[in-house]
């Protein structure tokens, strides 16, 4: 959109139009950042609900002053018009509309107890949402639940009435307080020990369906030098450091001993931030052991452990791939597999570790039914499932899914060291 004369002398809003969102620009002046996760919560509320807000346009700049994340929402979804306040405001008034439109609004304060009765009555009537995709009804249901949990927190005194970021924390920088200051004194601040939603018995952080991994694993990284480094979906091991240097994107797998990848669990934030600053596709699960014979609390700790991080990793917005867990108990389904959103994109399983007898393997058949069942994933990844001594056992596999069967980061390795013996040769 183009700026225009100011029709008027008054400053504010003169009429609402409905117009193409490619044809607004962002304003560089913008410090509102959009995270994925909240770009879906806003697109998913549109397909419910409508449009309940609008675009602020101001005619005299030829800028936008609020609405980022709504237009972006918009292209993405190939909407060709959206509603647009237009206005007039001088420069100086648009900038001051920037730094304060949102900041004002999160200054409100909340009544738990009528929050509490708008989620509650939310929850109890999705009437409206019958024709939203589920992918839509999963985020719009996820959000009634934040938000109750985040009521009940404000009336036993565990979280502050202003909802004001919490999030970002600024240092102030003594030696050099003069603007503009470098952008390293903005730390993002983590919360390593947090206490995530769970809706199960066992304590078991619940997932967000809005942050699973869609890119399809491909193979593993294998050191071959002709790999295909840029493959967003290639599996590096996370035992296997170092990685290329031109690695694009990529799936980082934790199918290893547990020591080797303890440091996510003791070094939590400074392992994730190193994720984040490695740019991964996403990350696979941290599937710490599971022994049929260990008591049932180390089990229990270990599947905590596992989803903990996932869903640390998912705040921090990186998308996970979640790992499957049962035992020679049919009640392990409950906790290993059940407490996982249904309809997943990917789900993963490690097959190496299994023993070569008949009846291992028709537990582990058993497992796969009842993930099935359960949570009927699109594709289940198993990890090891592609090497020679397994393609037996993985022809009886169960109907329903698809599935990746890949070679381990060791099956890979010896594959390729002999395969570079008989070039020798």
């Amino acid at each position: 959109m183009a700026k225009k004369k100011k029709s008027s002398n008054e400053s504010g809003i003169r009429e609402l139009v409905w117009v193409d969102p490619k044809t607004i620009d962002d304003n560089p002046m913008n410090w509102r950042e959009h995270p994925t996760r909240q770009k879906q919560a806003i697109g998913a509320s549109i397909k419910a609900n409508g449009w309940a807000g609008t675009l602020i346009f101001n005619e005299t700049t030829g800028r936008l002053v609020d609405g980022h994340a709504r237009k972006d929402v918009a292209i993405k979804a190939g909407v060709k018009s959206v509603p647009v306040l237009l206005g007039n405001w001088t420069e100086e008034q648009e900038k001051h509309l920037l730094a304060t439109l949102d900041p004002l609004t999160a200054m409100a304060e909340t009544d738990a107890d009528a929050l509490q009765r708008l989620t509650e009555s939310l929850e109890e009537d999705e009437e409206h949402l019958k024709d939203v995709e589920e992918n839509e009804r999963k985020i719009l249901s996820r959000l009634t639940k934040e938000l109750d949990a985040y009521a009940y927190d404000v009336r036993i005194g565990d979280q502050k009435k202003s909802m004001l970021p919490k999030q970002v924390v600024v240092k102030e920088d003594p030696e050099d307080p003069v603007e503009p200051r470098d952008d390293s004194i903005y730390d993002t601040e983590y919360d390593e020990n947090a206490i995530f939603l769970s809706t199960n018995p066992w304590g078991i952080p619940d997932l967000l369906p809005d942050m699973f991994c869609d890119v399809l694993p491909t193979e593993v990284w294998n050191r071959d030098p002709d790999f295909n480094v840029k493959d967003p979906g290639a599996v590096y091991c996370h035992s296997a450091r170092s990685f290329p240097s031109d690695r694009e994107g990529g799936i980082l797998m934790f199918y290893t001993e547990d020591w080797r990848f303890e440091s996510v669990w003791n070094d939590t934030v400074g392992q994730m931030e190193k994720f984040i600053d490695e740019d991964w596709t996403a990350l696979g699960p941290p599937a710490y052991s599971y022994w049929w014979d260990w008591p049932f609390a180390v089990q229990i700790h270990n599947i905590y452990r596992c989803r903990w991080l996932q869903r640390f990793w998912q705040e921090a917005g990186i998308p996970v791939i979640p790992h499957l867990y049962w035992d020679n108990t049919d009640a392990s389904f409950e906790w290993g597999i059940a407490t996982l959103p249904t309809n997943i994109p990917i789900v993963s399983v490690e097959s190496r570790t299994i023993q070569r007898h008949g009846a291992y393997w028709k537990r582990f058949n058993e497992g796969i039914e009842a993930t099935i069942s359960l949570i009927s994933p699109e594709n289940i990844l198993i990890y090891g499932g592609g090497e020679a001594d397994n393609k037996s056992y993985m022809r009886k596999l169960p109907g329903g899914t698809n599935y990746i069967l890949m070679n381990s980061y060791m099956g890979a390795r010896r594959k390729q060291m002999e395969k570079n013996k008989k070039s020798k040769k």
